[in-house]
């Protein structure tokens, strides 16, 4: 992660904002899959940068701090210099703290009016976070509904049409990762060339399911044979990119890259779950391959068609 507190990165411009505590910093280290340093993370000071690349495109992500003399500042030192150029604005709302709700919904007011008279448009993302499994045992109909009265009130007071929204949690890290993916994967052309390859290859070889992932833990492309396997795909991946994470802090020798058996296999349900790691050199970046399918049969050739295929559509 590239941070500074001067300059940033060029880019397509991504703010996260919202109060301090709203878990901005912990949506970003989950991306980022620092999961260790989640529970001994502070609230944000000033502005931090991170630099990455998405298909092609040089994202740049502001985490803007929340504090109280920070949030002021932002709207009446020079605003222009922190929200001008902005095309992803994310607001995250903890949901859980109701008693700070009407502050975070006048602050995001605030942010999209100083907007909208220096005549920035940015589409606008909503994260209800901390969208807890487990705050959510006996009170999922509540916190449902309630949240669906934020989504209401939060398009009342912005009269907006770019605006959508998500319900985030650090304890479900797939609806983290599937969110932000969405929300670069709308702003790159490539999107459609990779998800119709990545359909036609996952039928012509009869998978169930394929996910390729990026990196930064994002999700590219996927195809789902149906709504059950896409939301069993969807839950074991941050399971896959733990454990590799996990794996790639232990160093072995390896005489050449991507060797057959450096991938991980699971079964589960008479079904298969391979995920697989491989390098684009041209590109200088890594992807990741989850696929499902009724066999452990894996044809390294027919993976090899998979990955040039990719290459090409990423090299330019």
């Amino acid at each position: 992660m590239n941070s500074s507190e001067s300059e940033s990165p060029k880019g397509i411009k991504v703010i996260f904002t919202g109060l301090d505590n709203a878990g901005k910093s912990s949506i970003i280290a989950t991306l980022m899959r620092e999961f260790s340093s989640i529970p001994t993370l502070r609230p944000t000071s000033g502005i931090k940068y991170r630099d990455f690349e998405f298909l092609g495109m040089r994202i740049a992500e502001w985490d803007l701090g929340g504090q109280k003399v920070y949030r002021r500042a932002y709207l009446n030192k020079e605003p222009e210099k922190i929200f001008g150029g902005t095309e992803i604005l994310l607001s995250v709302i903890d949901i859980q703290d109701k008693e700070r709700i009407p502050e975070a919904l006048e602050y995001l007011k605030d942010i999209f009016d100083l907007m909208i008279s220096l005549n920035i448009k940015p589409s606008i993302y909503v994260f209800f976070h901390k969208y807890d499994p487990v705050s959510m045992i006996g009170s999922q109909a509540e916190l449902n509904n309630y949240s669906l009265e934020l989504r209401d009130k939060i398009k009342t007071i912005l009269e907006y049409p770019a605006i959508e929204f998500y319900r985030t949690s650090i304890f479900d890290i797939q609806t983290i990762i599937i969110a932000f993916s969405k929300i670069l994967l709308s702003k790159n052309p490539k999107s459609t060339v990779i998800e119709n390859t990545i359909r036609d290859y996952a039928e012509k070889l009869e998978m169930d399911a394929l996910e390729l992932i990026d990196d930064n833990s994002l999700v590219l492309g996927s195809f789902y044979k149906n709504r059950h396997i896409k939301s069993l795909m969807n839950a074991i991946m941050p399971f896959f990119l733990e454990v590799n994470e996990i794996f790639e802090k232990v160093s072995f020798s390896r005489p050449y890259e991507d060797k057959p058996e450096d991938q991980m296999v699971i079964q589960k349900f008479d079904k298969f779950f391979l995920f697989k790691k491989f390098s684009l050199k041209q590109i200088d970046s890594n992807f990741y391959f989850l696929n499902c399918k009724n066999d452990s049969n894996f044809n390294q050739e027919d993976f090899q068609i998979f990955v040039n295929l990719i290459k090409e559509i990423l090299r330019y």
